[in-house]
């Protein structure tokens, strides 16, 4: 039996919006999984926003998300990822700031997903910076690497896909978590 995430901003099924000059942080950040999901989300604008992060990501995108645009963005963490992006498309983060860094990796690329296995494909890290000055630590599963641009720093590290195939398998089948 698999989990339900709680999230506390939710943007499903949806196109063509802006998300536009807001603070995104609950009083109790722990009690939800992903403070900001996007799923099924397509030409997206999240602009001027300080988001803090839940138990997992402080911005989760899935299921089949394209273009998807996050720019000029505080991000503070407080579990395991300040992104996760899996099953989506042209995804590009800009001049965006990592305040507190992800307990396992800033950004998890094409992560377990009971929704899909599409790889993860155009994804842009365009000046994204940590507070500390530590390059972003970038975990790569079913995706591709991400294109690096104008000063981004990043430790890529790259999971063969032997491995997390029989990680995924392993994990749908509730025999690790």
């Amino acid at each position: 039996m698999s989990r339900k995430d709680k999230n506390y901003k939710s943007y499903a099924d949806v196109s063509d919006m802006e998300i536009l000059d807001q603070e995104i942080c609950p009083h109790e950040p722990l009690e939800y999984s992903d403070i900001l999901k996007f799923s099924n989300a397509q030409n997206m604008l999240a602009k001027n926003l300080k988001v803090c992060g839940g138990k997992e990501d402080v911005i989760d995108i899935n299921r089949k998300c394209n273009n998807i645009l996050i720019i000029n963005c505080l991000l503070s963490g407080n579990g395991k990822y300040i992104f996760t992006i899996k099953d989506s498309t042209n995804i590009t983060i800009k001049d965006c700031v990592i305040d507190r860094a992800g307990k396992d990796f800033d950004i998890e690329i094409g992560n377990y997903s009971t929704t899909g296995s599409t790889k993860v494909i155009n994804v842009v890290l365009d000046n994204v910076t940590r507070t500390d000055g530590k390059p972003i630590k970038v975990n790569v599963l079913n995706g591709n690497k991400p294109v690096l641009v104008n000063g981004t720093k990043a430790k890529i590290t790259v999971v063969w896909p032997i491995f997390w195939k029989i990680y995924f398998f392993l994990r749908g089948k509730n025999i690790i978590k």
